[in-house]
């Protein structure tokens, strides 16, 4: 596999190299810089939320096992248990680490992030320092790799954490409404 980048599509060389880039080159940096520092906030700030649904999923279910013994509470808490079961496992899913790697049969630059970690590690060393060079070669090489870098975080936040995370809340939310339902029920057919 080869670390060079591609370089033969001119649509995605071109927005970089215009020389009219040059004089705002700072305002460019500052805004890629801005750019990768929140997505790394969005990062954590899933994390955090993911941790949070865990915690509060496991003290759900702790409390649910405990009190499944009351009659008239088993059914309003297996459906309680079930949801958060299911929110506790997209919680989970959302703070695992982890990242698709890039293919070993791969064309060569062909999806290839030199700049992640999961791509360059599948890299003879060597290989790697050639690719940064060559894609470094100019400012536009420079801001194409971080502008894929950004591309591929954001998209990689977007898919796995918050996707999974909003499955998490969802699926909670279910499991409240739905046990609270079930137990107004189970009440009301108890009380005629």
């Amino acid at each position: 596999m080869s670390a060079q980048p591609e370089t033969d599509d001119s649509s995605a060389t071109a927005p970089f190299d215009s020389p009219a880039l040059e004089e705002h080159r700072g305002s460019i940096d500052y805004a890629m810089r801005t750019v990768q520092q929140s997505l790394v906030q969005f990062s954590l700030m899933a994390d955090a939320k993911a941790n949070i649904m865990i915690t509060v999923c496991s003290i759900v279910i702790s409390v649910s096992i405990t009190q499944l013994h009351r009659p008239n509470l088993t059914v309003p808490l297996l459906v309680l248990g079930v949801f958060t079961g299911i929110s506790l496992v997209a919680a989970l899913l959302c703070a695992l680490p982890g990242y698709p790697s890039l293919p070993r049969d791969a064309a060569p630059g062909a999806g290839l992030n030199l700049l992640f970690f999961q791509h360059f590690r599948q890299i003879p060393v060597e290989e790697f320092e050639r690719g940064l060079a060559d894609q470094f070669e100019t400012w536009g090489g420079v801001q194409r790799a971080i502008a894929r870098d950004i591309h591929s975080a954001g998209s990689a936040i977007g898919a796995s954490k918050y996707r999974m995370l909003r499955v998490s809340y969802i699926a909670f939310l279910i499991g409240l409404a739905s046990s609270a339902a079930t137990a107004l029920a189970a009440y009301a057919l108890q009380s005629t």
